[in-house]
């Protein structure tokens, strides 16, 4: 029965004016078992529009039994838990039951109430911790590259520092060395008239010598 039927019932209770408390308790129970039936039929309705070969899983909270054919009058093969994935084989909508697959490849029949086309929440929070968990992982490898990429852009930087030590040595020992090539030029470029400065000292001494006068005899000889 649906809440449509419940609703005027409820109205004469509540306006009755010899309502006791047992048949209150009567109509609530009523009208929860009303709610769990009408959330069983619309399980059986969402599985009832699955595709065959499609995926469909085991409602929350529930472990339910796998038998060999479509009733319960068949045998006992097994046991499913909550949220178990299985591929969805064929229906009997006669007696509202699925035959389905696990993803062990273990087969039988249950009854489509107890499927649904959406994933459990339990499975839906493993999910969920498995993407966080791979996430960590992707963020954990990415800080240890992005330290590798520090590490090395020091040690880049560090070398750096060294070439531009060695290039400033280097370039000190230049200017040393074109100071000296600079001396040596000009002493190069002075170095006719130092020798020939030298000649002509040499040639005047020379001629001084040469060109004194001799004594000439007293007679004696």
């Amino acid at each position: 029965m649906d809440n449509n039927f419940w609703y005027p019932v409820m109205f004469s209770f509540l306006t009755h004016r010899k309502t006791t408390p047992f048949s209150l308790y009567c109509l609530l129970a009523g009208l929860w078992l009303s709610g769990q039936s009408s959330a069983a039929n619309e399980v059986i309705m969402d599985v009832s529009h699955a595709n065959i070969n499609g995926t469909v899983y085991v409602t929350d909270a529930l472990t339910i039994p796998l038998r060999s054919g479509p009733t319960d009058a068949y045998r006992f093969i097994g046991e499913l838990s909550a949220g178990t994935q299985l591929k969805l084989l064929a229906q009997d909508l006669e007696n509202k039951s699925s035959h389905v697959e696990d993803l062990n490849g273990k087969k039988g029949w249950v009854s489509s109430r107890y499927l649904t086309l959406s994933m459990g929440a339990s499975e839906q929070l493993l999910k969920a911790n498995q993407q966080l968990e791979d996430l960590n992982q992707k963020l954990d490898l990415q800080q240890l590259q992005n330290k590798d990429y520090q590490f090395s852009m020091d040690k880049l930087t560090q070398h750096n520092t060294t070439l531009q030590e060695q290039v400033s040595e280097l370039q000190n020992k230049l200017e040393i060395e074109q100071q000296k090539y600079l001396r040596l030029s000009d002493n190069k470029r002075f170095e006719p008239f130092y020798m020939g400065a030298i000649v002509a000292f040499v040639f005047l001494i020379v001629g001084l010598f040469l060109g004194r006068p001799k004594k000439r005899g007293d007679g004696w000889s």
